[in-house]
């Protein structure tokens, strides 16, 4: 896209370089005939180009305001660093150009030799017009010097609408006959599926952030109902866990010394399963290694009766 000019009454540029002046061979208006590039963003769902957009509202002008392209790279070290800090590059009229750095969005950056006042101006002269939503630093009514960054940061809002899931919550109850701890889910947790549309903001076609404006459920989640235990652990032992047949069926178990009454978690290690049952009877008796008894019901929540034995932890 060329850029918007307007000429003004100066036939010769001279630049200040250290203590000499060295004029240009060229004129303000054979340079006015540089072009500046266009740049195009991309971003999901977004195909406008990266520039601001003009409107009727934006700010007006200047006709005696210009920009253009530093013809070299000594050129614009020369407008951007001056001993003065009041511009290199005098015209015959005394205007004088500051060097300044333009960035638009993320990819484009240009060395301008300016005379506009502001970071607004500056962006004018150019051809670019700031939309309502873009953002201009350090500021649009920042006064430019010798050196000075400007940064035209792009923003694009875009209402987006898309399906996605929607997690389930979890219930918790909790328990004095589990130790602390332990977790038991009583019934699994099933995710669910939303249609949601969002405003999304784009900065430079980067997404910056987004508000969600509706949403309509598809299929509702199903909460997770989950047991935890809050009983103190008082010990724990490392052993192998043998089954037999009790003569009241249930979670109950065998040890050695534990009181009668006790409950105890047991947690297989090879697949950390784990039951808690209530100690009503003694044994094991004669095998080393062997901490606790438990009726077939019982070790059948953590292993297969054909096993015969487990290698478990206990704790109460």
């Amino acid at each position: 896209m060329p850029m918007r000019v307007r000429r003004v009454r100066v036939t010769a540029l001279a630049i200040v370089v250290g203590a000499s002046l060295i004029p240009t061979s060229m004129s303000l208006a054979s340079v006015f005939r540089t072009s500046f590039s266009t740049l195009n963003l991309s971003a999901p769902d977004l195909t406008r180009s990266g520039l601001a957009v003009a409107t009727a509202s934006g700010p007006a002008l200047d006709p005696n305001v210009w920009a253009i392209p530093a013809p070299s790279a000594e050129v614009f070290r020369a407008a951007a660093s001056p001993a003065d800090h009041s511009g290199a590059s005098v015209a015959p009229d005394g205007t004088r150009a500051l060097g300044v750095t333009v960035t638009v969005g993320a990819q484009r950056r240009d060395q301008i030799l300016t005379n506009a006042a502001t970071a607004t101006d500056v962006l004018l002269a150019m051809g670019l017009a700031v939309g309502p939503l873009d953002v201009v630093q350090p500021s649009p009514s920042a006064f430019l010097f010798p050196g000075a960054a400007v940064r035209l940061i792009v923003v694009r809002q875009l209402v987006k609408t898309v399906t996605e899931t929607v997690g389930f919550t979890t219930l918790i109850q909790y328990s004095s006959k589990m130790l602390d701890g332990a977790v038991k889910i009583l019934s699994p947790g099933e995710e669910g599926s939303a249609i949601r549309t969002y405003l999304v903001t784009y900065q430079d076609g980067q997404e910056a952030g987004r508000v969600l404006l509706t949403e309509d459920v598809i299929t509702a989640p199903i909460a997770q109902l989950e047991l935890r235990g809050i009983r103190p652990v008082v010990g724990v032992e490392q052993g192998q866990a043998s089954w037999y047949t009790c003569p009241n069926p249930g979670l109950f178990a065998a040890n050695l010394s534990l009181p009668f009454g006790t409950q105890v978690t047991v947690t297989n290690l090879d697949n950390g399963k784990s039951v808690t049952v209530v100690i009503n009877d003694r044994g094991p008796y004669g095998v080393a290694g062997r901490i606790i008894d438990l009726c077939s019901t019982a070790f059948e929540e953590i292993a297969p009766l054909g096993q015969g034995v487990a290698n478990v932890e206990i704790s109460w």
